[in-house]
């Protein structure tokens, strides 16, 4: 896969704007999350977010019709396809990249509403729950996060959110890495990091 240069350092207001742009809430039947543009027309979101074979993403004023494209239940994640959705894709990095007490965003849709993005910053690169290696970061969410992107401080996608969790009395994000999907992506799909592997060990 192709890697591009690592980009500046985002202000405050820049990762805010890149969360919200590339963040959709998602309906599929009953059940309703986030998703995130990895590219103009796929969709990354979790499996528990996807109730049904098909979805609906709002992108700005529009409800875009989206399909299943691959759905691991076991990594709690869905790929879905939103043809002519034109949204706007994140950058996507390694998980190599990622550092303790590294600055983060998390954006998502509480309760379907407006996408919002609120600071975080990670504690943990990796720790394992349930055999699934996630990025673990201070972070404070709501229902409604799940399937949303954890962008580092240059504005690419590290994570889909998939758990909350409290921890010491502080709220806790959960992010698979990116690495476990690298296969489902198109081969023209870029990323930032020294590595990528097919799925994290």
């Amino acid at each position: 896969r192709p890697v591009k240069a690592r980009a500046r350092t985002l202000t405050d207001a820049e990762l805010i704007d890149a969360g919200r742009r590339a963040t959709v809430v998602l309906t599929s039947g009953p059940c309703q999350g986030s998703a995130l543009f990895v590219t103009p027309e796929l969709l990354l979101t979790n499996a528990h977010v996807v109730c049904a074979g098909t979805a609906e993403a709002r992108v700005g004023d529009r409800a875009v019709p989206a399909t299943v494209v691959q759905v691991d239940d076991e990594l709690d994640v869905a790929l879905l396809h939103a043809e002519g959705a034109a949204g706007t894709p994140l950058r996507l990095a390694d998980v190599m990249t990622v550092r303790a007490g590294d600055r983060v965003a998390a954006a998502g849709a509480p309760g379907g509403r407006d996408v919002s993005v609120v600071p975080g910053v990670v504690t943990l690169p990796l720790t394992r729950l349930w055999g699934v290696l996630h990025i673990e970061a201070h972070a404070s969410l709501s229902q409604g996060n799940s399937g949303g992107p954890l962008l580092d401080a240059r504005g690419a996608a590290i994570g889909v959110i998939s758990k909350r969790r409290a921890a010491g009395g502080r709220p806790v994000a959960l992010a698979l890495p990116l690495d476990y999907i690298a296969e489902w992506l198109p081969a023209g799909v870029a990323f930032e990091g020294p590595g990528w592997t097919d799925r994290v060990t």
